[in-house]
């Protein structure tokens, strides 16, 4: 088992780059309630913290200022045009006033809030009357409850769309999900405008700002390892071998919390081959091992996470951290009579960890990464520590 150090390594690594990851800048500005625009950067969160409150620091400025609903008129990202807005809307019956995230601009303007794990969209006529409408997509319910929560939605559209049943049906049909309601509006902005100009002046595509969710990585190297074993007669005996290693994985990002960290999930392989001679001694004195070796594949499923601090740079630096569970199997150990490596049939599931750097570059449209990465593994059925200082070349799709 991986030892209470390595543990506390690990999770105080985990810790330090949580909190490093908490702010989340993005280039944007703000519009105050006396019509002036300023720009700088905005502390991009969740939806539900951004709902609430908005930490904007002014180019120039050394510190973010928070601002809440109603102290400025809205907020926008210059990246991918997430548009945060001040406004007063009912949520279960109970006017309330938070920065609503603007989904469509137009004739009929579609906003979205998020509050505890539901979701709320409200649709606003050009006469001003609002379509409450609470999402299905995350809110969970019996099937009574289910049905009252869509009773309500279709009353509250029929009060807005009442002239317009085929919107009235096509949303009823939409099972209230944020791209399809997205869809409607904008069908509606575009067949029934009569205004001559834009009938559609902001449209935000949820789905597309967030599509960058998982990347597909393989890699390669070499580990320069330290293989330990141990013994309950004779000293313990140690070797040094360079083991290739091949793997393949995916990162997971959640830009919507941070775009500088993702978790990551690996599975590598590599298999251990070693001749030697050894001597093994103990209080009796020293007896000469010629022909002793050891054989054994590991599979290795690695878990962690990843922080890129630079990953608009060309050269990205990376640091990573996590644990493993390693699956040893097929172990042939040879004259190895006096140390406990562990049975030559069966597997062996033990736990480990691992942290690493490295720097990504892009190669095209993909990316390369060259790392370095320490593994340490204890196989508990075997007498056996692993260390490892591995270099690897990675492609992520």
């Amino acid at each position: 088992m991986m030892s209470f150090r390595g543990i506390l390594l690990c999770l105080s690594v985990l810790m330090s780059m949580h909190v490093i990851a908490q702010v989340n800048p993005k280039d944007g500005y703000i519009i105050t309630n006396e019509g002036d625009t300023i720009r700088g950067i905005v502390d991009y969160r969740s939806d539900i913290r951004n709902a609430g409150i908005c930490s904007f620091k002014a180019s120039g400025s050394e510190q973010y200022k928070d601002y809440l609903p109603g102290e400025i008129q809205e907020f926008r990202l210059s990246d991918n045009g997430v548009y945060y807005v001040s406004r007063s809307f009912p949520v279960e019956g109970k006017e309330k006033t938070f920065f609503a995230e603007y989904l469509i601009k137009g004739t009929v303007s579609l906003y979205h809030h998020k509050e505890g794990l539901k979701d709320y969209y409200y649709i606003v006529d050009a006469n001003g009357r609002v379509a409450e409408i609470r999402g299905l997509e995350r809110y969970y319910l019996n099937q009574d409850d289910k049905k009252a929560v869509i009773k309500q939605n279709m009353a509250s559209i029929i009060g807005v769309f009442n002239k317009t049943p085929e919107i009235v049906s096509k949303l009823n049909h939409s099972r209230f999900k944020s791209s399809e309601i997205s869809k409607i509006i904008k069908d509606y902005n575009l067949k029934y405008c009569v205004d001559g100009g834009e009938c559609v002046v902001f449209e935000y595509d949820r789905q597309e700002a967030a599509s960058e969710k998982v990347r597909f990585k393989v890699q390669a190297g070499i580990d320069f390892s330290s293989l330990t074993l141990g013994s309950d007669y004779v000293e313990d005996f140690r070797m040094h071998s360079v083991i290739p290693v091949v793997g393949a994985g995916l990162e997971f990002w959640f830009s919507r919390t941070s775009h500088k960290l993702c978790g990551e999930a690996f599975l590598n392989f590599s298999s251990f081959s070693k001749s030697f001679a050894y001597d093994a001694v103990n209080e009796y004195g020293t007896e000469r091992v010629p022909n002793a070796s050891l054989r054994f594949s590991n599979l290795e499923e690695q878990v962690g996470i990843a922080y890129h601090p630079s990953r608009e740079a060309k050269l990205s630096p990376v640091v990573r951290c996590g644990l493993s569970v390693n699956e040893r199997f097929s172990s042939k150990p040879e004259n190895l009579d006096y140390y406990s490596v562990g049975a030559s049939t069966g597997m062996d599931f033990d736990l480990g960890y691992y942290a690493g750097a490295g720097l990504e570059m892009p190669i095209g449209k993909h990316f390369m990464e060259l790392s370095v990465r320490y593994t340490l593994k204890k196989y508990s059925r075997a007498q056996m520590t692993y260390n490892g200082l591995g270099m690897y070349c990675s492609f992520i799709f």
